[in-house]
């Protein structure tokens, strides 16, 4: 009926039954020639990632997304199938809907060099288009995520074993929101989440934070192993790397250049492996898979993105984050994790307002947890594998109460990031437990706070501890009122303790457990405090933050001191302080995320300025002194592609009035008696603890870590260059006012220089870490030189973690 419809001359007017035909004839065609394919690697039957597939006359072309999928609605006979390392295969019609892979019997990729290398043309037009494609240069963008974490299981024997090849060792599937708005407005915001075992999102969320959102970045940072590696895509990156252009598919309106690439031989930079598909359309990263180049690496890592263009830009589609890690009880085996991440409804260009981002960076909305499979078929990319399915099922069987235990288990991983532990109703500090320094010696305690179920608004905390080399006994207790969120709050405070005098006490604390200041060990001179302190405390930005205080102090040297001046304290030497203080602090690259009612510092910051001013005003609650005092401390950390990473460190302080030994600032410090110790950072480590003293100082120390100098492939010998230089100036205006106690100023300036080889030994530790060590020399010269030449020399040796 139809085809007699088209052999007439004069077309009769359709009537319905023959417009439902066509239009079912036209269906089954498109249809017909309408095709998904899988491409899989033959050993493992894992899913292959950018796959080139392309016609044998090479005048059409595709590529599998991260997942080995490809699509296409062309009725094609014949498909070639190639990958940098994958055995090539040609299939012809009809196609099965999975096709296998043989992996190469070289795993280095295969990279001709020649005097002409067209993929350096390519790479030097994909680097000049860099920023235009960058996501960071959009005025904002939104959108939404759907994201699958898998763990599994690599080796090992028996009924274990067995079970893991039917499912997973854990799964979790989330749904985000994302928002973005220049300069540096940026929120991720975890809508729903199911997690086979637990309601906690903890683990869920735990991941992202390490992938890696767009690779337009000259320097790439890994966040678990704190190491920068050089994006190929970078300014010369052609002088650091190799590239070969390994394949060409002609698209419809376009063509994809795919191009492998390894670090140069001998190079001592840290780099990436893998290949890049460029397409010609602004020479912009279509897909990219990359792996650091690690000598000995313990944790490995593959990266890979998935751009399509969004409303005529292009921009992240798929991202897959694996990382591999060797077992720590069991050699033979090999965690995985695999994260993948598919985004959708992005919008570009949004008219998004700053009052749309609060002051965290990562969020979970309460109630996140989803269950329902009918919720989860909305977002889901691909509907769930019998192995997935068999993950959750596995998880459902288990006893509740053992499935309660590992929520709790989550749960007390929440409170230990923000600093406590979790007791009944109630959480320990862990700064209580334990502390060591020369004052004290080791100092023991205890302390509780209150949990969410006394009040998510209202706070109490005591701590006492007592110090077995001083024999005294230390308390406190404050109650802590939350304003809007856990980062503003009122708070009052009493505490009977002691205190390193000389030294800036502006009321910010440690924002992660993991920070550790060798410097604190090395403390040998104490003032006895108390003191009652109201303190205010609310974030002004997003990255900035302001505190208003008032204390109320008695101060009493431990050690021996007199301060002389007349008609301040004369001849004794306890004195009574009531003062105001204003602290402001910035830090950019920093990251909070909230878990509950826990906030915790997610990603230490980059650059940190804080101002700190006090006020000491007499006659005040019988307060002696008066003084004002301004502190000003900048501290940066950033790495260049030449150079390394440079760590800058820059201290002002100035006094006004009077102010006695305590409230002084000391000359930064951070020699112990011993000749060999560890190095301090940012401090002075030729310099003495309390050797110079001043009403007005500043001081400069920058630190060079030049990286890897020798191409060692020893995984024991991994070498890194640091230069160090520092410079201090300072005066003190009555030193004569200061009795029993040494006081030298720093007006003819403080010189020092030191070199210092880190990661000379690198010790395995459990499969899992590097145990280093390096050493070092240190020089003080100029006016404050020591008379013998000996003594200006000190030797220092560092420790670390390596990965």
């Amino acid at each position: 009926m139809i085809l007699e419809l088209f052999k007439q001359k004069i077309t009769p007017k359709p009537t319905m039954k023959d417009t439902l035909l066509i239009t079912f004839f036209i269906l089954i065609t498109t249809l017909g020639f309408s095709q998904k394919i899988q491409i899989l690697d033959q050993n493992t039957n894992q899913p292959i990632s950018f796959a080139n597939i392309r016609t044998p006359d090479g005048k059409h072309g595709m590529t599998s997304d991260i997942d080995g999928f490809v699509k296409f609605n062309e009725n094609y006979k014949s498909l070639i199938i190639s990958h940098v390392n994958y055995q090539s295969k040609q299939i012809n019609t009809p196609f099965t809907e999975k096709i296998y892979l043989l992996p190469k019997q070289n795993d280095l990729l295969e990279i001709v060099v020649s005097s002409v290398n067209p993929a350096i043309g390519i790479i030097k037009k994909a680097v000049k288009n860099r920023e235009l494609h960058n996501p960071k240069s959009l005025n904002s963008y939104t959108y939404y995520a759907y994201s699958r974490l898998y763990i599994d299981v690599e080796g090992g024997e028996g009924d274990f074993r067995k079970r893991l090849d039917n499912q997973h060792l854990f799964m979790s599937e989330s749904r985000s929101k994302h928002d973005f708005l220049q300069p540096n407005q940026a929120q991720e915001t975890l809508l729903s989440h199911k997690t086979s075992g637990m309601e906690n999102p903890l683990f869920a969320s735990f991941l992202s934070s390490f992938q890696q959102f767009s690779f337009y970045d000259e320097l790439i940072l890994l966040r678990l192993t704190n190491k920068t590696y050089l994006n190929p895509i970078s300014k010369n990156s052609w002088k650091k790397y190799y590239f070969d252009l390994q394949d060409t598919l002609i698209n419809d309106t376009d063509s994809t250049f795919v191009i492998a690439f390894e670090p140069k031989e001998n190079t001592t930079f840290e780099g990436f492996k893998g290949f890049l598909h460029i397409n010609s359309d602004g020479y912009a990263i279509e897909n990219i898979s990359v792996e650091p180049v690690t000598v000995g690496a313990l944790i490995n890592f593959k990266m890979q993105q998935r751009y399509e263009r969004v409303e005529k830009h292009w921009f992240p589609k798929q991202e897959n984050l694996e990382m591999y890690q060797r077992g720590i009880s069991n050699k033979g085996v090999i965690i995985k994790y695999s994260f993948k991440t598919y985004l959708s409804d992005i919008q570009i260009d949004k008219n998004l307002k700053k009052s749309d981002f609060s002051n965290l960076d990562r969020i979970i909305k309460p109630k996140s947890y989803v269950n329902e499979d009918t919720f989860w078929n909305k977002y889901r990319s691909d509907s769930l594998s019998d192995k997935e399915i068999n993950t959750y099922q596995f998880y459902q069987t288990l006893p509740v109460k053992r499935l309660k235990q590992v929520d709790k288990f989550m749960n007390a991983v929440e409170f230990l990031l923000s600093g406590y532990i979790p007791f009944r109703r109630f959480q320990i500090p862990i700064s209580s437990l334990i502390r060591q320094n020369n004052y004290e010696g080791t100092r023991l305690g205890f302390g509780l706070r209150t949990g969410d179920s006394f009040s998510q608004k209202l706070a109490f905390e005591g701590y006492v501890g007592y110090g077995f080399k001083d024999k005294a006994l230390k308390y406190g207790f404050l109650g802590n009122f939350r304003l809007k969120d856990a980062r503003s709050f009122l708070q009052l405070s009493y505490r009977k303790d002691v205190i390193e005098p000389a030294s800036i006490d502006d009321g910010y604390r440690n924002l992660n457990i993991t920070d550790l200041n060798y410097r604190s060990f090395l403390t040998e001179r104490m003032d006895s405090l108390q003191q009652i302190k109201l303190l205010f405390q609310t974030p002004i930005s997003r990255k900035g933050r302001i505190q208003i205080g008032f204390l109320q102090e008695l101060r009493n040297p431990t050690y021996r001191y007199q301060y002389l001046k007349s008609d301040a304290v004369a001849g004794d030497s306890t004195y009574r302080n009531s003062a105001v203080n204003i602290g402001l602090r910035w830090a950019w690259g920093e990251a909070f995320s909230q878990f509950n009612t826990t906030i915790y510092q997610s990603q230490k910051p980059r650059s940190v300025l804080q101002i700190y001013a006090e006020k000491g005003i007499r006659d005040i609650l019988n307060s002696d002194l008066d003084y004002t005092k301004l502190n000003f401390q900048f501290q940066e950390r950033f790495a260049s592609r030449r150079f390394g990473t440079t760590t800058l460190s820059f201290t002002a302080t100035k006094i006004w009035g009077d102010a006695p030994y305590s409230y002084l600032v000391n000359g930064l410090g951070g020699a112990s008696r011993r000749t060999n110790d560890l190095a301090t950072t940012n401090l002075f480590q030729t310099m003495k603890l309390y050797e110079f003293t001043s009403d007005e100082q500043v001081s400069l120390i920058v630190r060079q870590n030049f990286g890897r100098f020798i191409p060692s492939k020893s995984i024991y010998f991994q070498p890194e260059l640091i230069l160090s230089q520092g410079v201090s100036y300072g005066n003190l205006k009555n030193p004569d006012f200061h009795k029993s106690i040494d006081v030298q100023t720093l007006d003819k300036g403080y010189f020092e220089s030191g070199v210092m080889i880190a990661k000379l030994f690198r010790i395995k530790y459990l499969d899992f870490m590097y145990l280093t060590a390096g050493a070092g020399i240190f020089a003080r010269y100029g006016a404050y030189a020591l008379p013998k030449t000996n003594d200006n020399f000190v030797f220092r040796y560092n420790i670390g973690l390596d990965f």
